[in-house]
Formats: C-alpha cells, structure tokens, sequence
C-alpha cells in the first residue's frame, strides 16, 4: 500500500456514516414502530431505516 493513511481515513468515515444510520434509524423506530413479520421480528432493519430517513 503507497497511502494507508488514506485508508485509515476511508475506514474512520464509513464507521461514522454506519454510527450515524443506526442512531437515525433507531430514533425513527421509535417515533413509527416498523412492520412485524410473523415472527414478531422488524421487516426492515435498525440501519436500513436510517439509510431511508
């Protein structure tokens, strides 16, 4: 690797967009419940509610 800085970078960037997603997603999980499947389990995930919202 010629710049592993700029991977170090890369990887600290995409940690906090991931940190971002879930805390987004679970403050909109607990404002609108999401669908249940039969299982009682959330039909769209924590994270992915987040990327939506």
């Amino acid at each position: 690797m010629t710049a592993p800085d700029r991977i170090s970078r890369l990887f600290g960037l995409l940690c906090v967009a991931l940190a971002w997603m879930a805390r987004v997603g679970a403050q909109t999980m607990q404002d609108s419940p999401p669908r249940q499947d039969k299982q009682g389990r959330a039909v769209v995930s924590q994270v992915r509610m987040g990327w939506q919202g």
